[in-house]
């Protein structure tokens, strides 16, 4: 996957969290994607929703957003690399936005209300 394009690198796609730090930042603070349904709420952006809908077709836990870039075991280098660029600024909005404070701040009221 290296070399494709004009001495382009193809990041390879084994762990979705060296794309998504901030996004494995908040579910690590909210105790892990298993089971995990969570909705935080930082205004004034939209909410943010992350829930464990299980695995994907290669084992790992699926992200919130998720689309399948292979097709008939062949990659779409181009949509692959459109994907990862879409989610890693997605990833950096979340942080510059906010969305770690809250998760932190939403998980501390969670865990002084079950005390």
């Amino acid at each position: 996957m290296e070399g494709e394009g004009r001495g382009q690198r193809t990041p390879r796609t084994k762990d979705t969290h060296q794309y998504m730090k901030t996004l494995a930042k908040i579910i690590s603070i909210l105790g892990g994607v298993k089971n995990l349904h969570a909705s935080i709420t930082n205004e004034p952006y939209m909410r943010l929703v992350i829930e464990d809908i299980g695995q994907g077709p290669r084992g790992q836990a699926i992200p919130p957003v998720y689309q399948e870039v292979f097709d008939s075991g062949s990659e779409d280098a181009r949509l692959k690399r459109q994907l990862i660029s879409f989610a890693q600024q997605w990833d950096r909005n979340l942080g510059e936005q906010g969305f770690v404070t809250a998760a932190v701040t939403q998980q501390a009221k969670a865990q002084g209300a079950k005390a």
